[in-house]
């Protein structure tokens, strides 16, 4: 079996759900071009021998009609994908075709339908299938590779099978509606570097509590009991007391974490078209802008001007590309490491439109369970730049809200493109601003859009 990916327009898509329909192919209207001379030839001529010609001639027409539609109204197809993926990560979606009552089929083609649900004016992405037939059993499965490099949303289907057996006459399909679960694209994580472990274990050390291993808090010393492991012993202690003593741990209590992503990037409306996800394919990769050129020697400087400007504002997509990453970055880390509680805030999200249900316009903190991950991981998957500065008014928000119960223990990180205003005062024993066009970002967070 073979499997192919394009970005052509579909074959019929105004036909509709369910409904043969069909058509001459070149080679079959070549055919009847010279069954019509056939034809002419008899009538000039009375020549009984070639009329009969023609009514053999016309016979793998209508044969070719009737095997063709036949053989698609009796397929039927179900789509199987992963619900979630993360971006540049190869997954597969099996096609499985079954013929009602039949034990042998002709060879056809399914052409299935992957639409961004964020940019739904975009024509959808094609990936087409051949099945070979049905020979020995009633049912056949072909296998799609898929990477997507694009984080977001997206849905399959619907499906369109087409055949043009046994003679390539005639050109049959039919359009599947089939229900189809969203795919996910989740962003795609980095790596920090040492100096970003080392700078978060010194701010959590600052918070009051001794931390001695991973996860583990020093809760005191006691006498040894059999059991314990020679890692604990105090040293110290024993040689003090002339006895064994351990040292003794326990688990942390939650930590908190509050992450505000600052998606705003001002621009004109003309490069907000230009750098928006419409302007760009499901799978082409975050890049910068090449500088525009122009043979007219006046509008030199202008063009390079605009170039400038273009590039600074693909740049800085690129950055809050990798802003997105980093969050990613840090909920997984946090996960990892036995959870805890967390908030997430993006500033100028809205609910999608294809959503059932609406997204709450603001977020409480919430245990890192794998269902609360999921759900920040699909809000970072369809969060979008914006021109609306909403920084401030977000900040004021979290910040009146009273968090006693773990006020001391919670961390804060603002992730933006621009660096840290005097109105923004810290609120318990950390606020980390991360200013994504600095140096200092490019230190502590390694990540590429690619592999």
């Amino acid at each position: 079996m073979t499997t192919s990916l394009s970005s052509s327009p579909p074959l019929n898509p105004t036909t509709p759900s369910n409904r043969l329909c069909g058509r001459m192919t070149a080679c079959g209207w070549e055919y009847l071009g010279l069954t019509v001379i056939l034809l002419v030839v008899a009538m000039v001529g009375q020549i009984n021998l070639i009329f009969l010609m023609v009514g053999i001639f016309l016979a793998p027409v209508l044969l070719n009609r009737w095997i063709a539609r036949r053989a698609i109204s009796a397929l039927s197809l179900q789509r199987e994908h992963p619900l979630a993926v993360r971006a540049g990560e190869e997954f597969d979606v099996e096609l499985t075709a079954r013929s009602r009552g039949r034990r042998f089929g002709w060879n056809f083609t399914a052409q299935d339908h992957l639409l961004n649900l964020q940019n739904p004016n975009n024509p959808p992405t094609l990936l087409q299938c051949f099945f070979p037939g049905f020979r020995r059993t009633a049912e056949q499965r072909a296998t799609i590779r898929l990477r997507l490099d694009r984080r977001g949303a997206y849905r399959f289907g619907p499906f369109q099978i087409s055949t043009e057996t046994p003679f390539g006459l005639y050109h049959s399909e039919r359009n599947i509606e089939a229900d189809s679960d969203a795919l996910w694209v989740f962003p795609r994580p980095g790596r920090f570097s040492s100096q970003w472990r080392l700078r978060r274990s010194i701010q959590s050390e600052s918070g009051g509590a001794q931390r001695i291993g991973p996860g583990l808090e020093f809760f005191g010393v006691r006498e040894w009991r059999m059991g314990d492991s020679q890692r604990t012993v105090h040293w110290r202690a024993s040689a003090k007391h002339r006895q064994w003593i351990v040292r003794q741990f326990a688990e942390p209590r939650k930590q908190a974490m509050t992450i505000l992503l600052d998606m705003y990037l001002p621009m004109s409306s003309h490069n907000l078209s230009l750098f928006s996800p419409e302007s760009s394919s499901e799978h082409s990769r975050l890049s910068t802008v090449p500088l525009p050129t122009s043979a007219d020697a006046t509008s030199a400087t202008a063009s390079r001007t605009e170039g400038t400007t273009e590039t600074s504002y693909a740049k800085d997509r690129y950055r809050l590309e990798r802003g997105v990453a980093l969050v990613t970055t840090l909920l997984l880390e946090q996960y990892r490491h036995g959870g805890g509680l967390f908030r997430l805030e993006i500033t100028g999200q809205q609910s999608p439109t294809w959503t059932k249900t609406p997204w709450p316009t603001s977020y409480e903190m919430e245990p890192l369970t794998t269902s609360s991950l999921r759900q920040a991981m699909q809000r970072l998957a369809v969060a979008q730049p914006h021109t609306t500065d909403t920084l401030e008014t977000v900040w004021q928000r979290i910040a009146g809200e009273t968090r006693s119960a773990f006020s001391q223990q919670s961390e804060y990180f603002v992730i933006s493109l621009r660096d840290r205003p005097n109105t923004f005062t810290e609120k318990g024993t950390s606020l980390q601003w991360l200013c994504l066009r600095s140096s200092e970002c490019d230190t502590l967070f390694k990540w590429s859009p690619t592999d």
